[in-house]
């Protein structure tokens, strides 16, 4: 049973080329896709990095303008609002700063995967999933040989078939290029 869907639209609603596909067949990884991958979740390490830079800011700026506002004798209450509002901001300053290092080591993970040319195949009859929450865009994925791949791309989703057989490539949980069987 072949797939009805012409290869190239396949590969173009999933974001790969026909001669990334021809690299991966040959067990290697695309240069385009080493580049993909290697950048991929770079933004989420400055968000935090950034947040975890307001948040201490804010705390303590925000203590400062606090007690400038307090009128002497400063009681032990105001004093410890004071304190409360620099805390809280340099903890939540820390939390982010923390959830900034774990995704700078997790880019490094997945950049060494990409060096090492660590291809992963997976083949079989593949198992469509979509997750609907509220509030949030849904989330497609596939499950095959074992394996789940998530945050697809909802115009490669469509064109999958439920049930039928599929080889993909991926590294990691990055999902480089799919083909029918």
């Amino acid at each position: 049973m072949h797939s009805a869907v012409p290869l190239e639209q396949l590969a173009r609603a999933h974001g790969f080329s026909l001669e990334a596909l021809a690299a991966n067949r040959a067990g290697q990884i695309h240069q385009s896709q080493t580049s993909r991958g290697k950048a991929k979740g770079v933004g989420c390490a400055i968000f935090f990095f950034v947040l975890s830079f307001l948040f201490a800011i804010g705390g303590v700026g925000g203590a400062v303008f606090f007690y400038s506002e307090l009128h002497e004798p400063i009681s032990r209450v105001d004093m410890n609002g004071v304190y409360a509002i620099a805390g809280g901001g340099l903890l939540l300053g820390l939390f982010a700063f923390l959830a900034a290092v774990a995704s700078v080591v997790s880019i490094l993970r997945r950049r060494k995967l990409y060096e090492r040319n660590a291809l992963e195949v997976f083949e079989g009859p593949i198992s469509k999933t979509v997750i609907r929450q509220s509030g949030v865009a849904d989330e497609y994925a596939y499950d095959v040989g074992g394996r789940r791949f998530r945050f697809l791309p909802q115009q490669g989703w469509d064109l999958v078939q439920h049930g039928m057989r599929y080889r993909v490539y991926a590294v990691r949980d990055d999902l480089l290029a799919i083909e029918p069987l």
